[in-house]
C-alpha cells in the first residue's frame, strides 16, 4: 500500500496519496443510497467503473480525480473504500 490513512474522530478515513496527483487527499464519507445506486451505473459487468462511481460518491469528488492517481494509490483507496462500504 502507498500513501497514508488518517481516521478522524467521527470515523471518516482520509487517504493521502503519494503519487503526486493534483488532488492528493480523499476523505471517504458514509455511504448513502446514492452510493448503492452508483454501483449500478454502468450495465454489462463494468464492475470497476461502477465501483469508481460509488467511490467518487463516497469521496464527494468527480471520478476523473482517480485517473490522476498511480495504480498503487488507486488500489489502496479502493481497498479502503471496500472496507468502509462493507462495514455499513
Amino acid at each position: 500500500m502507498s500513501g497514508a490513512i488518517v481516521v478522524a474522530a467521527d470515523g471518516a478515513p482520509t487517504f493521502t496519496a503519494t503519487s503526486g496527483a493534483a488532488m492528493t487527499q480523499f476523505t471517504l464519507h458514509p455511504p448513502t443510497g446514492a452510493t448503492l445506486l452508483a454501483l449500478e451505473t454502468y450495465p454489462g459487468g463494468k464492475q470497476i467503473a461502477n465501483f469508481m462511481a460509488a467511490m467518487a460518491d463516497m469521496a464527494r469528488v468527480d471520478r476523473s480525480e482517480f485517473a490522476k492517481l498511480a495504480v498503487r494509490d488507486c488500489n489502496a483507496l479502493m481497498r479502503l473504500a471496500k472496507l468502509f462500504l462493507s462495514d455499513q
